[in-house]
Parts: structure tokens; sequence; C-alpha cells
């Protein structure tokens, strides 16, 4: 089956922030959707991020309220992640930005 975006509301809500050596690095997951909101945007794919104080990045988003919220707020679907990988780039010493 083929979907054509270009008719739908997407809603995208923060992805949760990665961990490194064993600890979670917060307030990556909402920077990086709106990054990802910003690339569906250009390629001309109708997308917003969640506005709920209910849905933070350092959390694993709960599916039921996920699909609640975006039902209730008139989205045909949702996108939502999990940064599966940091890279400690020393940024403050090396020069060499952290990436996920």
């Amino acid at each position: 089956m083929k979907l054509s975006f270009s008719e739908k509301r997407i809603l995208v809500f923060p992805f949760q922030d990665p961990y490194y050596k064993g600890r979670q690095i917060q307030g990556v997951g909402g920077p990086f959707s709106s990054v990802f909101i910003t690339k569906l945007r250009a390629a001309g794919i109708s997308s917003d991020l969640a506005k709920s104080s209910s849905f933070p990045s350092a959390t694993e988003l709960e599916m039921d309220k996920a699909c609640k919220y975006a039902s209730d707020n008139g989205y045909d679907m949702f996108i939502t992640g999990v940064i599966t990988e940091w890279l400690d780039g020393a940024t403050l010493w090396s020069g060499t930005a952290d990436v996920a």
C-alpha cells in the first residue's frame, strides 16, 4: 500500500534522550526532533512537534497516551524515536562536535 504523506498531518514526539557510558544525556531528544521536523517540512511533509509537557525526551513514550494525544489533536499519524548512539566529541577541548 502506498501512502501519500503530502495530505497527512504528522505529529512528532520528542525522541528519547541517548545514554552514554550508563548515564542519560538530557536535552538532546527535543532538538533532534526539531531538526527531524525541519527535514520533513523541507520534503513537503506537514509535521509538528508535540506541544505537551506530558512527553519529555527524558522518559520513554507511553504509546497509549501518544495515540490519544495525536487523535485528539487531529493528526493522521505520529513519529517517535530513540537516539541509539551518542559519540562524545569532547567538544570543549578537541573542537569535535558531539554526534547523535
